[in-house]
């Protein structure tokens, strides 16, 4: 085989091209590849803006169907609800009350019926009121919300904190120190003797007395103002024994948000001229109502189909013509 020679002395080096076997060629970048890149470069774009655009408005039409969510005000929030205590309202009752008598005593009625204020406005007491509720429509969220903060007076929690929904407010009936060894009933007496010493009745509601799971167990304060025992004790166990099976929250969401249970109001007077208006009490077990699908969907903190509360909320749907699905 042939070598080269410079100089008439031989190199060693062979004149093949088989060291050139292996490398890649180079490639030429011609002006029609360069164009053919510039397109797909801005194919490529294009469709990532698209993809991008897609997904915002994937984004907002989820978002719509979300609900706000609730955060507590501030302070100096100039629309922040404030509860009286009980000297102001006491105040504001008494002033109001004089201001209705010194009314009553300058104002004739041009019409018979017109204006009525009973004849015990000039003693000072309240007048009586025609009720707001005839001939009116009770929404549910109201009726839910008008109930708890009842109970919750009778029980004498802070009214602040319950509006203020931080999930933070810890029963009063709950006993950090408590075991489950020491007696029962001792137990239950004890929480209900330190609930009523800082609220204005001694006494606490039949339907609305802690259960052995609210002494025992730390859970949220507005579970105590729903008058239905087996329910706070079944939803307080399930939550602490099944913490990833058994959502709370979501009890409660379906409770106070969704109007899963209901209070039924009702004009017992009989007189459709009389401004008496009467409804069952908020704490009583009886006016409480539940939902079809809050039935449903809880049953297992209810007790199925043969629990009283069941039965009792399906006689009020029969009474109201709510069909069961």
């Amino acid at each position: 085989m042939p070598e080269h020679e410079i100089g008439g002395v031989p190199t060693g080096r062979s004149t093949s091209s088989s060291d050139d076997v292996g490398k890649p060629a180079k490639r030429v970048m011609t002006a029609a590849r360069k164009e053919q890149n510039r397109v797909a470069q801005k194919a490529y774009r294009q469709r990532q803006r698209e993809l991008r655009q897609a997904l915002r408005v994937n984004i907002q039409q989820r978002d719509k169907g979300k609900l706000p969510m609730l955060r507590p005000q501030g302070e100096t929030c100039p629309n922040r609800c404030r509860f009286l205590d009980n000297s102001q309202i006491n105040a504001t009752a008494h002033g109001a009350c004089q201001v209705a008598a010194a009314t009553a005593a300058d104002v004739t009625p041009s019409t018979p019926g017109a204006l009525l204020l009973p004849s015990n406005v000039q003693s000072g007491t309240a007048p009586t009121l025609p009720c707001l509720d005839r001939r009116t429509m009770c929404l549910v969220p109201t009726t839910i919300a008008s109930a708890v903060f009842e109970n919750a007076l009778s029980l004498g929690y802070d009214l602040n904190r319950l509006a203020e929904c931080r999930g933070d407010y810890v029963s009063p009936f709950y006993q950090p120190l408590a075991s489950p060894d020491n007696d029962p009933e001792a137990l239950i007496s004890t929480s209900v003797a330190r609930v009523t010493s800082s609220s204005r009745s001694r006494t606490i509601p039949v339907h609305l007395r802690p259960t052995l799971a609210q002494v025992l167990i730390a859970h949220d304060a507005s579970l105590d103002l729903i008058p239905l025992p087996f329910l706070r004790e079944r939803a307080i166990l399930m939550s602490a024994l099944m913490p990833d099976t058994f959502n709370l929250w979501e009890l409660k969401f379906d409770i106070y948000h969704r109007g899963g249970l209901m209070l039924w109001q009702v004009d017992r007077s009989g007189q459709g001229n009389s401004s008496a208006c009467s409804s069952y009490q908020p704490w009583d077990m009886r006016s409480w109502e539940a939902m079809p699908w809050f039935l449903q969907k809880w049953c297992m903190v209810i007790g199925g189909k043969e629990s009283p509360f069941w039965k009792q909320s399906t006689w009020w749907h029969r009474m109201r013509g709510v069909e069961h699905g």
